[in-house]
């Protein structure tokens, strides 16, 4: 049963569309024109919608209508739904997952610079809150 906010996500393939945020060090990560960014606005306008992409993996959409894509290791965005946009979710504890994409390696928000990345790590950076939304606001 897709009953707590991460089982929802995990079992897209069983559910209709989930909307959500995607939080990490009390930031949201967003699609701004096409690039990928951390705001700290608390604006729940512009979630992730998260879809059946078949296999146990699901596609990442943005607000904006943009794939999140692992390409070759690089996190960015795309209009494709290739193998490239397809990601796994893995309960890391405390109510965090891990975002795996196709080169296997974690989504991360990098400290430091604040980029985002790709890291072969499953470490604080790499865990995810998922705060799943009813409905997307308008």
């Amino acid at each position: 049963m897709c009953s707590s906010d991460l089982r929802k996500v995990t079992c897209a393939q069983a559910a209709p569309p989930q909307f959500v945020t995607l939080e990490r060090n009390q930031v949201n990560l967003q699609d701004k024109d096409g690039k990928l960014y951390f705001s700290t606005s608390t604006d729940e306008s512009k979630p992730w919608k998260i879809t059946n992409a078949g296999a146990d993996k699901v596609f990442i959409t943005s607000s904006e209508g943009n794939q999140l894509q692992d390409q070759n290791g690089t996190p960015t965005l795309s209009s494709n739904t290739g193998d490239w946009e397809k990601w796994t979710f893995q309960d890391a504890g405390d109510r965090k997952v891990l975002i795996t994409g196709f080169s296997g390696k974690h989504l991360q928000q990098h400290v430091p610079s604040w980029m985002v990345k790709l890291s072969g790590n499953k470490g604080e950076w790499e865990q995810w809150t998922i705060n799943i939304k009813e409905t997307p606001s308008k």
